[in-house]
């Protein structure tokens, strides 16, 4: 079962947005993704919504395994410094 999660953007970088290995195995029939809000016009801002069903129904106290996520800093981060 799968415990790796990957967000890459097509046609922005080639690195992902965010990576690592997930505290517990996911179901990936019962997990899915979508852009929300459905339906919005070009040029408004969008989410990435992402439900992923447990494989094993428990309490996880974190999405990621400690210290196996890395997120990488947008542009427009950096220009808020």
């Amino acid at each position: 079962m799968p415990t790796r999660f990957s967000l890459t953007i097509r046609g922005e970088k080639p690195e992902p947005y965010l990576s690592g290995t997930l505290f517990r195995p996911i179901n990936v029939d019962e997990s899915h993704w979508q852009l929300w809000p459905v339906g919005a016009a070009e040029g408004e801002p969008r989410s990435i919504k992402v439900s992923m069903a447990k494989a094993k129904p428990s309490r996880w106290p974190t999405l990621f395994a400690a210290g196996a996520a890395s997120v990488v800093e947008t542009q427009e981060k950096k220009k808020d410094r």
